[in-house]
């Protein structure tokens, strides 16, 4: 037994021969290219933050400053979800200039200095990139070279004379 329903028996419902109507408006397109509806018209950007913290939450230990694990900012008040301080991440890459203008205002609120950076990344295929870091190489790999033969030269010439 056939549940569907019949197919309609007008004359172009779901007939692929149809005729086509178009838009006579000036300048109406009636098939858009897809291709390039669907490109994006900006270039992606991320951002990421540069972080400076307060003097006081700095230890110095053995020469090198690291966040003290004790300091607690002033303006931080322990709640249910969060009983304890602790220093949000600030190495991440933000996808979305809000994002990274959120994380700023928590870290600024708790006394640091924040800059967010922006980038707009340069795609490339990976053949294309190991061909160009390849090319790199060479080239520092023959300065190098030129360097160091200049160098024996010079240290040559100084025993000579």
């Amino acid at each position: 037994m056939n549940t569907f329903p019949a197919a309609s028996t007008g004359p172009h419902k779901f007939n692929s021969d149809a005729p086509i109507r178009q838009d006579r408006r000036a300048g109406a397109n009636p098939t858009p290219n897809k291709e390039q509806d669907m490109t994006k018209t900006t270039e992606p950007r991320l951002y990421c933050l540069e972080v400076s913290y307060p003097a006081a939450a700095l230890i110095d230990r053995s020469g090198e400053e690291i966040l003290d694990p004790n300091w607690v900012p002033d303006t931080f008040t322990p709640t249910e979800q969060v009983p304890a301080f602790y220093w949000p991440k600030t190495d991440r890459i933000y996808r979305s200039r809000s994002a990274a203008t959120d994380r700023a205002a928590l870290l600024r609120r708790y006394g640091c200095t924040v800059t967010i950076l922006e980038c707009t990344p340069a795609w490339e295929n990976i053949p294309t990139a190991n061909a160009r870091r390849r090319r790199e190489r060479t080239a520092a790999t023959i300065r190098h070279s030129i360097d160091s033969v200049f160098t024996d030269r010079d240290q040559l010439e100084e025993e000579q004379a």
